[in-house]
């Protein structure tokens, strides 16, 4: 566009799109508050369903968008050798139009606390009804680990109870004792019955004041991290807003199973729980699977298979959660072909499995019985044989010959002459 291009009354020109406004040009000039609607060009996300991918590409939308370099530790970090990723960066669509600036940090005194020594929580909401009726989401993250949790409620009075429930699972999971709760001012949080259930298990419950968000930091971040990865999944996977409910838990849990800055290369789950990373369900949200139909339920002519989408990992079971557009049902199922990313996940629990067994690494080897034993050297044990021979036969020529004890044994015996010289 030329630089003395004149708009119209009612339009005008921006580079990302056409910016739109009932206003007459002579107001435009000047300056106002009134927020003008911007028309975006329409785009097409890429996603799990926009053809091929690239193993790069389809790993990047397993551990739901988030940062390469991020993905890439973790592997490497992990996996003795690893072709599954190269050095270049990877463009993706859906996180240039979805994520903002991810700059911001957690407030110092957050930096030295250790698992469970200050759990956070947050009310986010109210959003649009999900497709299962709610419209608040409730964040919890520890401190220390960075682990978090999300949690949709239909009600916000129904925050104390899941306030109350990820503590006591976190500290019985982990064998760890909560000491500090950090929440805002709210009434879903500042209640008797939770007070109560503080002042039983010595937890110091603290506020945040009123408009000071920062002083939560914390959770804050967490909730950003939540948004961002969210966002960029339901705008990925082309499935309805009503959705937003299973996209922010998905990231939840894709956070928790990769290191960030601040786990020093650890997994926030390694870290509170002291366990493996479950990283052979990993996913793409949304993506496109086929479930089988067992034969009891269909007959000889009926498709024994049927499309569905991944929306969900089961938290106490190793499966999925699946939708069914046709029938607008869900279903939980362990069994499902996923045809973009069952490769890339074989790739990562077979590359587990040879790392776990690979005897051949130097590092490795180091540690086995066999080949400490293998390295030990046997000494040459010819002198000490000489030894012991000498001394047996000082000890059998000492039983032969008479000793006396005292002297005047020695002045009474036959040989008195030998003593004394």
């Amino acid at each position: 566009m030329p630089p003395y291009y004149k708009p119209t009354s009612t339009e005008m020109y921006y580079p990302v799109g056409k910016l739109k406004t009932d206003l007459p040009s002579q107001v435009l000039g000047l300056a106002t508050n009134i927020e003008p609607r911007i028309t975006m060009p329409e785009q097409k996300p890429l996603s799990a369903d926009n053809g091929d991918l690239s193993r790069q590409q389809c790993l990047h939308e397993m551990f739901g968008h988030v940062a390469m370099k991020h993905i890439q530790s973790f592997i490497h970090q992990r996996y003795s050798e690893s072709n599954l990723l190269n050095k270049k960066t990877n463009y993706c669509p859906s996180c240039r139009i979805s994520k903002s600036d991810r700059h911001s940090r957690l407030l110092p005194s957050h930096a030295n606390a250790k698992p469970l020594d200050i759990v956070s929580m947050d009310l986010m909401g109210p959003y649009n009804l999900s497709i299962n009726g709610s419209s608040w989401l409730m964040t919890v993250q520890d401190a220390g680990s960075t682990y978090g949790e999300c949690h949709i409620l239909k009600r916000k009075a129904d925050a104390t109870s899941l306030t109350i429930e990820p503590v006591t699972r976190w500290e019985c999971q982990s064998g760890r004792v909560a000491k500090v709760l950090h929440t805002d001012g709210g009434g879903e949080f500042k209640n008797d019955t939770l007070n109560k259930w503080c002042n039983e298990k010595g937890i110091a419950h603290e506020f945040s004041l009123p408009y000071f968000h920062e002083q939560n930091g914390l959770d804050e971040r967490f909730n950003r991290s939540v948004a961002d990865v969210g966002r960029t999944l339901l705008w990925s996977s082309k499935l309805p807003h009503t959705f937003w409910g299973f996209v922010f838990i998905w990231a939840a849990f894709i956070l928790n199973e990769i290191p960030n800055s601040l786990t020093n290369g650890k997994t926030p789950s390694e870290i509170l729980f002291r366990r493996s990373t479950g990283i052979h369900r990993l996913r793409i949200f949304g993506e496109t699977a086929f479930v089988h139909i067992p034969s009891k339920r269909c007959h000889k002519l009926d498709p024994h298979a049927v499309q569905v989408k991944v929306v969900a990992y089961l938290p106490d079971y190793e499966g999925w959660l699946f939708w069914i557009e046709a029938t607008s049902t869900f279903v939980k199922l362990a069994w499902a072909t996923f045809p973009h990313s069952d490769k890339v996940s074989i790739s990562l629990s077979n590359m587990m499995k040879t790392t776990m067994k690979d005897h051949t690494h130097p590092q490795n080897r180091k540690l086995e019985v066999g080949f400490l034993l293998n390295k030990m050297e046997l000494g040459d044990f010819t002198s000490e044989l000489t030894v012991l021979t000498q001394d047996e036969g000082a000890e059998a020529l000492n039983t032969n010959i008479y000793l006396p004890k005292y002297f005047k044994q020695a002045m009474s015996s036959v040989n008195r002459n030998e003593c004394t010289d």
